[in-house]
């Protein structure tokens, strides 16, 4: 027997060109779609047999503990770091839950040439 496993993605927006840059997820087809839906059916492209339930919104302290009520471990890819910290929170408060947060640095490059 095969083992479920479901995906989770709580996103809110749309796809802009600003996002195309670092969200590899995106391509020029999906702006001005929903982030959700976009990421879904590129997913599903990848892999169809995976079951991905999708919410079009953004985490919030009204929502978060309702958003992960049927999971039992979350990876937290988010890009802002109040969302991290609230979805640390609700899995510290939900014992049975384990968060594992995703870093991801962006660094600017600086031009060490001279001028002449």
């Amino acid at each position: 027997m095969s083992r479920r496993i479901l995906f989770l993605h709580v996103v809110g927006g749309e796809v802009g060109l600003s996002n195309l840059q670092r969200q590899i997820i995106h391509s020029t087809e999906d702006v001005g779609k929903a982030k959700v839906e976009s990421a879904r059916e590129t997913l599903n492209r990848l892999n169809p047999h995976v079951d991905i339930r999708t919410y079009p919104t953004f985490v919030s302290a009204s929502n978060i503990m309702d958003l992960i009520a049927e999971y039992d471990f979350i990876i937290d890819g988010t890009d802002n770091f109040a969302a991290k910290l609230l979805i640390n929170h609700a899995c510290q408060l939900s014992s049975d839950l384990e968060s594992n947060p995703i870093y991801v640095y962006l660094f600017k490059s600086i031009d060490r040439r001279k001028d002449a």
